[in-house]
């Protein structure tokens, strides 16, 4: 199944995306702000990205993908 990554700062919201995900079999790393984000794409390969609508510290995550 697909590696995707959420980064959303919503902790309830980010764990109810990353459980529907799970049930569906797909492998779900999440990152609560946007810096921690960016550092995820830059060190491994994902298949999907879900991002928040404004992500914290949106400027830092723009500026690492």
């Amino acid at each position: 199944m697909a590696r995707i990554l959420i980064i959303e700062d919503e902790i309830d919201l980010n764990n109810l995306i990353r459980a529907e995900l799970v049930a569906d079999g797909h492998q779900v790393v999440q990152a609560f702000d946007g810096l921690v984000g960016a550092q995820y794409v830059e060190e491994q390969p994902f298949d999907l990205v879900i991002l928040a609508k404004r992500p914290v510290n949106p400027l830092a995550l723009a500026m690492g993908i």
